[in-house]
C-alpha cells in the first residue's frame, strides 16, 4: 500500500513506529503464553525462544516490505 493509502485507514492516527512495536508486543506475549501452557521449558528459554522468533519475523516481514 502506498503512504497515502495507510494514512486514509489510520484511524488512531499512531506513528508507524508505535503500531509496529504494539503489534509484535502483543505477538510476543502471546508467543510466552503458549510456550508456557504447551512446554515444559523454563522461563529464561522461553523469553529468548520467543525474542529471537519475534526478531525474525519482523526481520523477514521488513524483508518483505
Amino acid at each position: 500500500m502506498s503512504g497515502e493509502r495507510i494514512e486514509e485507514i489510520n484511524v488512531l492516527h499512531l506513528w508507524d513506529k508505535t503500531a509496529h512495536f504494539a503489534a509484535f508486543a502483543v505477538g510476543g506475549v502471546l508467543l510466552v503464553l503458549a510456550l508456557r501452557w504447551n512446554t515444559e521449558w523454563d522461563w529464561p528459554r522461553i523469553v529468548m525462544v520467543s525474542i529471537c522468533a519475534v526478531s525474525l519475523f519482523g526481520a523477514t516481514d521488513e524483508w518483505h516490505q
